[in-house]
């Protein structure tokens, strides 16, 4: 029996994305001879403590954005999180256990700070000899704790991640290049093709949590002739009760959703995804093969998801201006489409929508 013990945070929704994906993967590659067993070290240890934690991570990125950004740039600098470690106590204590309830085969972290702990625990505990595999879900701009602490192999979203860290020391021969471990569905979907670009133009907005900010930006896209438009908030049900009171629940040729377990379909039917910068999101939507405007970014682990949509010209970086990215919109679709055109054959070399498989299909081989 082969035991993968799969570790995860839940601060931001790209590890645990992650996580979940890649086991489906591996139980859908071989379910009869794995085990994999998802953990978020920091839930089992404190639940309360980490809630508090997510809640701070988040009132952090959306509304304090530059000191978000400030102890990220802290993370990276060499040393500073290997300080922190003899405060990690408790952490390290319930990795311990995990271990040796779980006894896995094979280690994967879908969290920088993961492989310190493993680090110092195989270290002192010989019954721990698997291997850690360290799933990077960030891409291109890499903060250094993920690599700074050597793992037996990275497995990396794209190519311009794999140059940044061989760029910094890392053995190539540790680097796999095997995409970001997205839901196995969108291996079967049918993106828009290249010669069908509408109108109607679908749009996928996916907007940040000010409401107001949102209200107005939806206003004046759909000022824009032939589209069509799909607001998802997700989780965040103050923003879609604030949709609810301005009308847009009720407005023609706009659909408002909450939650639903068809983003890979609503993806793959879209001609243009408009939103935030999310490692996990962006990824899907390049597995979509739908061009990107973006209109929001947390500074630090999103930036180098703007350098990876300049480097591959499947999109671009908009003004968060409700009439710019209007605008955005306007350019995309001009000129019987030219631009998302061109945007559109480029995103469909850059799709990896099988990538979770191969992830799996390369730690079953370990």
């Amino acid at each position: 029996m082969k035991r993968f013990s799969i570790l995860t945070a839940s601060f931001g929704e790209g590890h645990n994305t992650a996580a979940r994906n890649i086991r489906d993967a591996l139980l859908a590659e071989d379910p009869s001879s794995s085990q994999v067993e998802i953990c978020d070290l920091y839930q089992r240890t404190n639940p309360r403590l980490n809630h508090g934690m997510q809640v701070g991570y988040s009132i952090a990125i959306n509304r304090f954005p530059k000191i978000w950004s400030a102890v990220f740039g802290l993370l990276g600098v060499r040393g500073f999180l290997e300080t922190m470690l003899p405060t990690l106590g408790a952490l390290r204590e319930a990795m311990r256990s995990h271990f040796r309830e779980f006894q896995p085969t094979t280690i994967v972290s879908t969290y920088p700070v993961y492989s310190f702990l493993v680090r110092e625990i195989k270290k002192q505990s010989p019954f721990l000899s698997a291997p850690l595999v360290t799933v990077v879900t960030d891409s291109t701009r890499i903060n250094s704790a993920w690599y700074r602490c050597a793992s037996d192999a990275f497995v990396l979203c794209d190519q311009p991640t794999a140059d940044a860290l061989t760029a910094d020391g890392v053995d190539p021969a540790k680097i796999q290049v095997l995409g970001f471990p997205i839901s196995p569905r969108f291996a079967s979907l049918r993106p828009i093709p290249e010669d069908a670009p509408g109108p109607p133009h679908r749009i996928l907005y996916m907007p940040s949590t000010r409401r107001q900010h949102t209200i107005e930006c939806l206003g004046n896209l759909l000022r824009i002739p032939g589209v069509e438009i799909t607001v998802l908030t997700g989780k965040h049900k103050e923003l879609y009760a604030a949709l609810d009171r301005a009308g847009f629940t009720r407005a023609p040729h706009v659909r408002i959703l909450g939650w639903t377990d068809q983003i890979p379909e609503t993806m793959a039917n879209s001609h243009l995804y408009l939103g935030k910068a999310g490692g996990a999101v962006v990824q899907e939507i390049i597995a979509a093969q739908v061009p990107i405007i973006i209109s929001h970014v947390v500074p630090g682990q999103e930036e180098g998801n703007i350098v990876l949509v300049d480097k591959l010209q499947i999109g671009r970086v908009a003004d968060e201006s409700p009439t710019v990215l209007a605008n955005a919109v306007k350019e995309a679709f001009a000129d019987d489409a030219r631009l998302w055109r061109s945007w559109k054959k480029n995103i469909a070399g850059a799709s990896k929508p099988e990538a979770s498989k191969d992830i799996a299909r390369f730690l079953l081989s370990l």
